[in-house]
């Protein structure tokens, strides 16, 4: 589902969170995907050796209505929830998704830095 899933992304995650990056793990990874009647309206993510949730996306159409929070929770049970899911590298430009973050228990996020390097002629 991976061409659906990231046209329901509000920002591009960074490469360790990517698509591709998430193939090539060593780890098991979960994927979970919401659905109503059948049809698909958000996935999630999840490395639970990790305690990671590397993607979360909803269709904008569906957001706001407890999709998000759904599949959160259901990544939450999936690592255990006695531990804590670490959500990582959020855009600090996206408003609505720290909102999000911040509704369901978290705090604040660490910063997402982007680095580029360049090359001396």
């Amino acid at each position: 589902e991976w061409d659906r899933w990231h046209r329901w992304r509000a920002w591009p995650p960074t490469w360790q969170n990517s698509d591709e990056s998430i193939r090539n793990t060593v780890e098991d990874v979960v994927y979970l995907e919401a659905r109503q009647k059948g049809r698909p309206i958000g996935y999630a993510i999840v490395v639970p050796k990790a305690r990671d949730l590397p993607q979360l996306g909803v269709h904008p159409e569906f957001r706001r209505r407890g999709v998000g929070t759904a599949l959160l929770a259901e990544a939450t049970r999936t690592i255990g929830e006695d531990e804590t899911l670490r959500v990582i590298n959020v855009d600090v430009g996206s408003l609505p998704d720290l909102a999000f973050y911040g509704a369901c228990g978290q705090p604040s996020l660490p910063a997402q830095l982007e680095m580029e390097l360049e090359f001396a002629e």
